[in-house]
């Protein structure tokens, strides 16, 4: 009997031990080791030092510009984004993309279904060959368009094959030249980089010090933030404070008790001039948080 009972504990603990084992390969799986998956990007690819990719857009090394109501892109810039193919033999020169193709001759195009009416030849600035939209259009079968806005001087080349899908199907930003000198920014916004802030109003560990906080960070941050309720006075002395440290503020000024209290009135006005004396630019977080529960502004946002 006790023999028997012996076995029974080594058959029933054989029998978790496999089951154990078992449920570790399930768990783990025995065919993959962390540390020995390298991730491989097949889309990856090398560019000039010129050339800035993200994944999804390029930094043109040659600034776009237009003339006889085309586009002008260099071909520096048009072969590091599409695939194609140039081929020169004296004078000529051929463009290939896709089983298409560009034909010029002493710059001017040679294509049999070239008119009279379109461009007809490439430029030439600064030693740099750039290729008109419409030859590209045309020939290449590569739709040329503003990306957002002209003031960008940002364009989005798309492909036959993407030209064939829904807007909201196609790569967005796939191929997409920038040159960055050229997009107009906002006022106050940088041209490089971003603003650095923090909130720190209501930290008790640093007694609410910016200083403190700048010294522990070892960063020189850019911008304080606070909330101020509508009805509130401007916060001069917290103001002051932010530029004592070389930041300017951003103030969340928020009507509380609804969007009706917000009237063209004394305190409207006596809050908008004590910001202009500050004489420090001001970002002003207007009625934020509108969704929030701890606010009223619910009941009011029909009228915004």
């Amino acid at each position: 009997m006790k023999n028997r009972k012996i076995l029974m504990i080594l058959v029933i603990t054989f029998m978790l031990l496999i089951l154990g084992v078992g449920l570790f390969f399930l768990i783990k799986g025995d065919n993959y080791d962390l540390k020995n998956i390298s991730v491989i990007d097949s889309d990856a690819k090398d560019f000039s030092e010129d050339i800035v990719f993200d994944g999804n857009h390029y930094k043109i090394s040659d600034p776009i510009f237009e003339e006889e109501n085309n586009l002008f892109i260099s071909l520096n810039d048009l072969k590091e984004v599409i695939p194609i193919e140039i081929t020169e033999n004296n004078n000529e020169m051929k463009i290939s993309h896709n089983g298409e193709s560009i034909l010029y001759n002493d710059k001017v195009i040679q294509n049999s279904n070239a008119n009279e009416n379109e461009v007809q030849q490439y430029r030439i600035k600064n030693e740099i060959i750039y290729i008109p939209e419409r030859h590209i259009e045309k020939y290449l079968g590569v739709e040329v368009t503003y990306f957002y806005d002209s003031k960008t001087k940002t364009v989005a080349l798309t492909s036959r094959k993407e030209q064939q899908l829904e807007k909201i199907d196609q790569q967005l930003g796939s191929t997409i030249f920038i040159e960055k000198n050229n997009v107009q920014t906002e006022k106050f916004e940088p041209r490089n980089g971003l603003y650095l802030g923090g909130y720190v109003i209501q930290d008790e560990y640093i007694n609410a010090s910016m200083n403190t906080f700048n010294e522990i960070t070892n960063k020189q941050h850019a911008s304080y933030f606070r909330y101020v309720g509508y009805g509130k006075p401007f916060p001069e002395e917290w103001v002051e404070n932010v530029k004592s440290v070389g930041g300017f503020p951003q103030i969340a000024w928020e009507p509380n008790n609804g969007l009706d209290e917000v009237i063209d009135d004394d305190y409207l006005r006596e809050f908008a001039k004590s910001a202009k004396e500050a004489g420090v630019p001001i970002l002003l977080r207007y009625a934020s948080e509108m969704n929030g529960t701890w606010l009223n502004i619910q009941e009011t946002q029909s009228s915004i």
